[in-house]
């Protein structure tokens, strides 16, 4: 399986980074690779071997929480969320990673999902939640790269390496709710929490928009 990337590793580190493989991943903790944001796996572990390894998610009993986090270390400015996923179910409202409030008219924070069809990418720096979502739908089973950055300005959502939405509709600061779940693997938020269906090999955080 070859990705296109849209964010390159060597132009900046990221501020987490999580590998669904048996190297990375002792007993329920999965390892940050890049600070100490370890997750811990809620459910069931399945690793998946193939094509590589990656955390198999049956969409009703596993996903992933990153415990103990402070929402005042997380990007304002800019922010980059990248993830290689292979879903086998869409849903109204999926999640690969996100760290949002999504309630009635409070609507804070950042999302990398999905719904039935398509990839979709949100964030909120007004207080509203803009939306993205890819032009071409998703293949179940198949596996792919998922970029959504923000750079203060405008929002955009890349799929294996090519820009398929943007939006100049947010301005500013990311606005973050007081608090949130950041949870792998699941569309999770104080009144709703759907699990994902299908592998997730990667997911990493960056403080910056890449291109």
């Amino acid at each position: 399986v070859i990705f296109l990337t849209a964010v390159s590793h060597a132009a900046a580190q990221p501020l987490a980074r999580w590998t669904f493989d048996a190297e990375h991943i002792e007993g329920t903790k999965v390892v940050d690779r890049a600070d100490d944001l370890h997750g811990v796996i809620q459910g069931p572990v399945r690793i998946a071997k193939d094509p590589f390894g990656a955390l198999h998610l049956d969409g009703a009993e596993n996903s992933v929480d990153i415990p103990n986090i402070d929402l005042d270390d997380f990007p304002r400015n800019q922010i980059s969320v990248e993830a290689r996923v292979s879903l086998d179910a869409g849903m109204a409202w999926g999640g690969i990673v996100g760290c949002f409030q999504d309630n009635g008219e409070f609507e804070k924070g950042w999302l990398l999902g999905f719904d039935e069809t398509h990839f979709r990418f949100a964030l909120s720096a007004s207080g509203r939640l803009t939306y993205l979502k890819a032009a071409s739908t998703f293949q179940k089973g198949q596996w792919y790269h998922v970029v959504g950055t923000y750079d203060g300005q405008a929002m955009k959502l890349y799929v294996n390496g090519k820009l398929v939405a943007t939006s100049t509709d947010q301005h500013g600061n990311i606005a973050y709710p007081p608090k949130a779940f950041l949870t792998i693997g699941a569309y999770r938020d104080d009144d709703e929490f759907y699990r994902l269906q299908g592998k997730i090999h990667e997911v990493a955080v960056y403080g910056r928009a890449q291109e």
